[in-house]
């Protein structure tokens, strides 16, 4: 169901919200695993990352508030 959300198989007007928490869900947690891995290499990294994050999230609340 959340494949079809992110491809557009299902029109974003007619997903219940929860999908859409659902993918928002998984970019987030997406975004939070490369951090993890990346940082595992590099202690240093932590402020960008950190930065990736936030842009990851803003990203998703700009993308939500454009399809409603």
């Amino acid at each position: 169901m959340a494949i079809a959300a992110v491809t557009d198989v299902i029109p974003l007007a007619l997903q219940p919200r929860f999908i859409f928490l659902l993918v928002a869900t998984m970019v987030v947690g997406g975004a939070v695993a490369i951090m993890g891995f990346l940082k595992s290499y590099d202690k240093r990294a932590y402020p960008v990352l950190v930065a990736v994050l936030l842009i990851t999230v803003i990203l998703v609340v700009i993308y939500y508030l454009n399809t409603r």
